[in-house]
């Protein structure tokens, strides 16, 4: 009988990943927190485009052919595609960069759009929900994980 150790272990492995890739992303979703990226129906603003084309930037840095899909009245849609293997199932994912106003800024316990680090976590508006700046983030460092593994 073999011995396997926890360090040899796929959830070990895997572990240990995350482990490694948690500075960068939390650097990455810090200076996405940052950006005012506030949704406002019929106005483009400068910080909304700024978010949508650091994103654009990390999924194409991922590896992912990234394009722009405009719509009237919206954010531009930031729409990537990698190419499957034959016979592997198609995978959507799906976030928005975008946040809605952040309400009244005398109720938050540090101002919205300056991340801020407590208790092992990142605090500021669009860390949390669908927005999913962390979501973003993570997504992005996925892809480029598998892209350098070969998988």
């Amino acid at each position: 009988m073999t011995e396997t150790t926890s360090a040899t272990t796929p959830g070990a492995r895997a572990a240990e990943k995350v482990t490694s890739l948690m500075p960068g992303l939390t650097e990455e979703l810090s200076r996405l927190v940052a950006i005012p990226s506030v949704s406002v129906p019929g106005r483009l603003d400068e910080p909304l485009l700024e978010a949508h084309d650091i994103v654009s930037r990390l999924f194409a840095d991922a590896g992912v052919d990234v394009g722009r899909l405009d719509l009237p009245d919206t954010a531009p849609v930031v729409v990537g595609r990698i190419e499957a293997p034959p016979g592997a199932p198609t995978v959507l994912l799906y976030s928005h960069y975008d946040v809605a106003a952040g309400g009244d800024e005398t109720l938050w316990d540090s101002p919205p759009f300056e991340p801020s680090l407590r208790d092992g976590a990142i605090f500021g508006r669009g860390t949390t929900a669908l927005r999913g700046m962390a979501n973003v983030v993570v997504e992005v460092r996925t892809l480029e994980s598998g892209k350098h593994s070969g998988q």
